[in-house]
């Protein structure tokens, strides 16, 4: 459910700035794994129109984040120094 939701933010984003849909399209088929402890990992594809999906396979993923509940806020307000606590 958590990762449906935040789909649908990123995609909901991602409709609206068309560089960064161009931006991802050279990563399409990659899949990038989002950690927050204690939630659940979820991973996301990046889809060929430069928009993502649930990976639905069972594959390692290209790459993996790893952001603490306490970042999030601090991303949405656009906390620039946030970025740096987020683990790659």
């Amino acid at each position: 459910m958590i990762a449906s939701a935040v789909i649908a933010l990123l995609n909901h984003l991602l409709r609206g700035e068309s560089w960064a849909r161009k931006r991802l399209q050279p990563c399409a088929g990659k899949i990038v794994r989002f950690c927050t402890p204690p939630f659940a990992d979820f991973d996301l594809v990046v889809q060929s129109n430069g928009e993502i999906a649930v990976a639905t396979d069972a594959i390692a993923p290209d790459a993996t984040l790893t952001l603490a509940p306490s970042l999030l806020p601090r991303l949405l307000t656009h906390d620039e120094k946030a970025y740096s606590n987020i683990l790659i």
